[in-house]
């Protein structure tokens, strides 16, 4: 049997986010946070630049609910509001392009 995967997808994350930074105020709402993934851009020198983009996997049905509830709202002291989505999967988006 497949297990379930609840994750989800974060734009507008503050660029200084931490991986632990954004673990602790999903935790701080009640969810299970079971890893978080941050994205970023490569350049030639080999520095990173965080995209303020992020994934969030959580544990349960009932963390992943939590977590979107956070959509919308001032993340890490950001001015802009953070979008949270379901995390598409790799088959969703093949349907969708």
């Amino acid at each position: 049997t497949t297990r379930q995967v609840f994750s989800l997808h974060l734009t507008k994350v503050p660029y200084e986010a931490t991986q632990t930074d954004i673990r602790c105020a999903f935790s701080e709402k009640g969810c299970y946070v079971t890893s978080v993934r941050l994205v970023y851009d490569r350049k030639a020198n080999g520095e990173r630049n965080f995209r303020g983009v992020a994934f969030v996997d959580l544990g349960d049905e009932a963390s992943f609910q939590k977590g979107l509830a956070l959509h919308g709202t001032k993340f890490l002291g950001n001015k802009y509001n953070v979008n949270v989505r379901p995390t598409k999967s790799k088959g969703e988006l093949t349907d969708i392009v």
